[in-house]
């Protein structure tokens, strides 16, 4: 019996130590729980809630910046838009300067044609004018002539073929 009563005693001082041990642990557990646990979890609480107001506020900025995108584009359409509005007044504006200035040049070209027509006409009528005043001189030359003297024939050719002559040298 002795070698039973040896076996309870070692399994005793096991028995012990395992429930020694198994007190130290939950004590431990207890000490960390109370010291280490609850601030890690704290701190790990407040991580957790930091990451989250960081992905709300990365979200909304992203929000933001496609609306931020949006409008930028919104506004560059709209300065195409109005820069094509510009050109196309500034090319209606250019043709109906050209239109205005050929309106212009035409007007002073027929300007131009008249006056000089004007200065033809009065140059031809001044000349007519000469002319006649030629024609009369030569008239009563001949006149004069005729009354000095007796015109023959021949005569009256001469001063027809001088008259003619001198009409030419005009």
């Amino acid at each position: 019996m002795i070698i039973l009563n040896t076996q309870a005693h070692a399994a005793n001082p096991a028995l012990g130590n395992t429930i020694v041990t198994l007190i130290s642990f939950v004590i431990l557990m207890l000490i960390i729980r109370k010291y280490a646990w609850r601030p890690m979890m704290n701190v790990l609480i407040q991580r957790e809630t930091q990451i989250k107001d960081e992905l709300a506020k990365a979200a909304s900025e992203l929000e933001e910046s496609e609306q931020a995108n949006k409008e930028a584009q919104i506004a560059l359409r709209e300065a195409r838009a109005e820069a094509t509005q510009i050109i196309l007044q500034a090319k209606k504006q250019s043709l109906q300067i050209q239109d205005t200035m050929l309106k212009e040049a035409k007007e002073e070209v027929n300007q131009m044609r008249t006056a000089a027509q004007k200065d033809i006409e009065l140059e031809r009528r001044r000349m007519l004018n000469e002319i006649k005043a030629e024609l009369t001189d030569i008239s009563i030359e001949i006149a004069e002539k005729i009354l000095r003297r007796e015109i023959k024939s021949e005569d009256y050719h001469r001063l027809i073929d001088d008259f003619i002559q001198e009409m030419d040298d005009l």
